[in-house]
């Protein structure tokens, strides 16, 4: 599994989770950017589908792999071929 294989949905949740965001804020993120009127339960049931999906119990452990996976995608941009 990579950051590529998730929809724009999942890599958004991993990226707000990233920047610290709470549930509530990521709500409301989702409410600005998709003027979707997910309920906060959405949102939780989504996060813990990702969880599952990226093989992952919580957030901290999401956040540590999306870091580990974007930056292996910089290291590799940065490398002269």
């Amino acid at each position: 599994m990579t950051v590529f294989d998730l929809n724009d949905h999942d890599r958004l949740l991993l990226t707000l989770l990233a920047e610290g965001k709470s549930i509530k804020q990521i709500h409301s993120e989702f409410h600005q950017r998709f003027g979707s009127e997910l309920s906060i339960s959405s949102i939780k049931f989504a996060l813990s589908r990702l969880y599952r999906r990226i093989g992952v119990v919580n957030s901290n452990a999401a956040v540590a792999w999306y870091i580990q996976h974007t930056r292996k995608i910089v290291s590799y941009a940065d490398d002269p071929v």
